[in-house]
This record gives structure tokens, C-alpha cells and sequence, in this order.
């Protein structure tokens, strides 16, 4: 058995973001840097510019408040 913990979650906008790491607490992480990732490549193609500080937290907020399954 593997000691990898996984932490998965669906998203309207980036699709599904899929975490790992070695405890349930590191998946997550995993899966919150993964989803701001993916929604700030979105932002930047959609809008054409770079997000700025406050657009950042805006996107760490809405990637953290996700729930694993």
C-alpha cells in the first residue's frame, strides 16, 4: 500500500484538481497550490494581464475554502 494521501476536488471553472501528499494536510496544500495555479493561467488568458496582490488573495481564498473527497 502506498503512503501517499490524495485530496481531490471538483471545481465550475478549472475542472478537477487532484492533490497528493504524504498526510491528508500535504494533499491538500498540493491541491490548493494546483488550483490557484490553474485559475491564475485562466485569469491571465481570459483577461490578458497578470494578476495582481489582491487578485492573488482572491484566488488563494477561493482554492482554500475547497473541500477535499
Amino acid at each position: 500500500a502506498s503512503n501517499t494521501a490524495t485530496c481531490k476536488f471538483e471545481t465550475g471553472d478549472i475542472g478537477t484538481v487532484i492533490g497528493q501528499g504524504a498526510s491528508k494536510n500535504e494533499a491538500m496544500g498540493d491541491a490548493i497550490e494546483k488550483c490557484y495555479i490553474k485559475r491564475e493561467t485562466l485569469f491571465e488568458k481570459q483577461r490578458a494581464q497578470v494578476v495582481d496582490s489582491d487578485r492573488g488573495q482572491d484566488l488563494i481564498d477561493s482554492c482554500s475554502t475547497l473541500s477535499c473527497t
